[in-house]
């Protein structure tokens, strides 16, 4: 069996790192090494690693070097720098591995060897609700695998997360690793340059899910990334768009959740001037955009009668 090397990104996650750590320690798979690098963080996380390390020479603690970004993105990079494994898989500092995760991924990726890449089974939990649902958005049509995945990615929706790929490590070091100038969607658009250059990509649709995404939902926390949001999802928008169905459907849904959401006159510019550029909005549509746009700052979207919810639905044709 070959060495499986598993990539942590930690910062200031010590509340449930130690259970993230027991999940890759007691993994039936025996061949596999755990690097965690740590983003500057000022709990307790550092320490748990260190202990992790005390305990099992498999974990290797890492600092993000001063010359390295700092984000999850480039910690990823610079574990996989330092990686030994010929295949990678991504956890995060607050999710959850299944004792069998290794075991029946390594298994499978051996019997479909003529794959670029495979794709596993998620589920998510949260603190407070123990009942669990699939993270995965799973394909029901005729498309195969990395279609799908592909015009789903593309539509701005997100049928995996980062910890349900096993990766070759040669494919990700062609592909340059995660994009550093990325502090949100990070993930996507990893993926969505993957399935671009991958030949073959398969899921494995009868296994059980053998990882777990804790969610979690600070409100507060969101509201001081407004810049952040805005500026991650319109350098995704202009790093994939294209002239079809499926960036339309990410342009409007960058542009009716982020940019009319933040009420935005910089952005709402930059992201109409990429929908005309790309083809996918006409001078009608433009006129319809630059009209909710104006009654979102002038407040009129609030008020009955003004008209704002028939320009919403003759822009959207319904």
């Amino acid at each position: 069996m070959p060495l499986v090397s598993i990539i942590i990104p930690v910062f200031n996650k010590a509340a449930y790192f130690v259970e993230t750590l027991e999940s890759v320690f007691w993994q039936e798979f025996q061949l596999w090494e755990c690097i965690i690098v740590d983003d500057g963080s000022t709990d307790s996380s550092q320490k748990i690693a260190q202990d992790f390390e005390n305990r099992d020479r498999r974990f290797t603690l890492y600092k993000r070097p001063e010359n390295f970004v700092k984000g999850a993105s480039s910690c990823r990079n610079y574990g996989l720098e330092k990686a030994m494994g010929k295949y990678i898989v991504f956890l995060d500092a607050d999710d959850l591995l299944s004792p069998v995760c290794l075991n029946q991924r390594m298994h499978f990726v051996l019997e479909h060897k003529e794959f670029d890449l495979w794709i596993f089974k998620m589920e998510i939990f949260n603190n407070l609700d123990q009942s669990r649902k699939l993270f995965n958005v799973l394909s029901d049509t005729s498309d195969d695998d990395k279609s799908f995945y592909y015009k789903e990615f593309s539509k701005g929706n997100y049928p995996f997360a980062v910890t349900c790929p096993v990766w070759p490590k040669s494919f990700l070091v062609e592909l340059g690793g995660f994009d550093e100038t990325l502090q949100l969607l990070e993930d996507p658009d990893l993926h969505l340059r993957a399935l671009k250059v991958c030949k073959n990509v398969i899921t494995a649709f009868n296994l059980e899910a053998d990882c777990f995404y804790r969610k979690e939902f600070n409100k507060n926390q969101r509201k001081k990334k407004k810049k952040i949001q805005l500026d991650n999802y319109l350098k995704f928008a202009y790093k994939h768009n294209s002239t079809n169905e499926n960036f339309k459907l990410l342009f409007n849904k960058i542009m009716f959740s982020k940019i009319f959401v933040y009420n935005s006159e910089k952005y709402f510019v930059k992201l109409l001037y990429l929908g005309i550029k790309s083809n996918i909005i006409g001078f009608k549509e433009v006129i319809l955009l630059v009209l909710m746009f104006l009654y979102r700052i002038i407040g009129f979207n609030k008020k009955k009668g003004t008209g704002y919810v028939l320009l919403t639905k003759m822009y959207l044709h319904k």
